[in-house]
């Protein structure tokens, strides 16, 4: 699956956002672990017990994360507080960046893998080389990466980044975390897919149905062609979103799937529905981006500002409404 970036300034609980839905997950991590370690110790064979399974990763080097991969034959989900630490481990590990990103623009396929290194003694053979990404970045970091060509939509590593720039939310108190109820049935959807995951051997492919296969062929035909009228180039998103409204389809299948306690088994109409929704936002949200990063300060502001006019059938406005803060973001 493609990474996910959530963009806000220092301060905004970006980690904190991402950390409510990254724990349960951790939860059953940490439970599978523990379980492993009360029956080493009750054991008199350590060796009977294959390793609990990992989902998440942090501050691992590329090579690790392979054989990791390797061991378990499943997907995994590299987690970042700052996303920043991502980018430097591209080089951290490897004089050149280009080295890591040519992998790492493999591991969104989820295909399988050979390694040879000639520190090895034989191959290594990877049945899923599927790693997602998420994590939070300033952006004021994201257009210094892009200045400094580290995000160059040329080599494919931008465009597999889903972007998320959401205007600040008001100010007000906090829930208690008990009110966090769609946390327990979120953990229980994840336990339901984490054990699919452990019974079955190989990656399963989920199919659209014959309607949402017609839709989805339908709408790629017409984005390309659409894209093809207008510039002799498809703009590298434009082309990389067919492929992601398919990822998003087979999420929220497995998704609706485990919470009804079954596997999931096709992508439905209303499925594909969905997930067109919210490539739309994503399309949104990158576009946002792309004028924060690549605009002069002046432009940026008109854009949003035309953006509120747009958004909310605005006839009239004036200096001291915009002063005041009634559009987010503009003083």
């Amino acid at each position: 699956f493609p990474g996910f970036s959530n963009v806000g300034d220092a301060s905004c609980s970006k980690s904190v956002a991402q950390y409510m839905l990254i724990r349960p997950l951790r939860e059953i991590e940490f439970r599978k672990h523990r379980e492993y370690e009360e029956a080493l110790n009750e054991s008199d064979d350590p060796k009977s017990f294959p390793t609990p399974p990992r989902v998440c990763v942090n501050n691992t080097s590329l090579e690790a994360l392979q054989h990791l991969a390797a061991e378990q034959g499943r997907g995994l989900l590299s987690v970042h507080d700052e996303l920043s630490d991502w980018f430097s481990s591209l080089k951290r590990y490897n004089r050149s960046s280009q080295g890591d990103k040519g992998a790492w623009l493999s591991a969104h396929n989820g295909q399988r893998l050979s390694i040879d290194r000639r520190n090895l003694k034989k191959p290594i053979f990877v049945p899923c080389w599927g790693v997602a990404l998420v994590g939070a970045i300033p952006p004021s970091v994201l257009s210094e990466l892009s200045r400094d060509a580290e995000l160059d939509n040329q080599d494919g590593l931008d465009v597999r980044l889903c972007y998320l720039r959401p205007t600040l939310p008001p100010v007000e108190l906090r829930p208690e975390p008990s009110d966090y109820l769609g946390m327990g049935k979120l953990e229980a959807i994840w336990q339901h897919l984490f054990d699919l995951r452990e019974m079955v051997c190989d990656p399963e492919m989920i199919r659209f149905s014959t309607e949402a296969r017609t839709a989805f062929e339908t709408w790629r035909v017409k984005l390309l062609e659409k894209a093809r009228g207008q510039s002799s180039e498809v703009a590298p998103w434009t082309g990389k979103l067919p492929g992601l409204v398919a990822r998003l389809s087979g999420v929220l299948a497995a998704l609706d799937a485990a919470s009804r306690k079954q596997p999931p088994s096709e992508i439905s109409l209303d499925v594909y529905n969905r997930a067109l929704k919210i490539a739309d936002v994503l399309t949104a949200h990158r576009r946002k981006i792309e004028l924060e990063r690549g605009s002069p300060t002046v432009e940026r502001l008109a854009a949003e500002l035309g953006a509120f006019v747009l958004d909310h059938n605005v006839r009239e406005i004036d200096t001291f409404e915009i002063r005041r803060g009634v559009v987010p973001g503009i003083r």
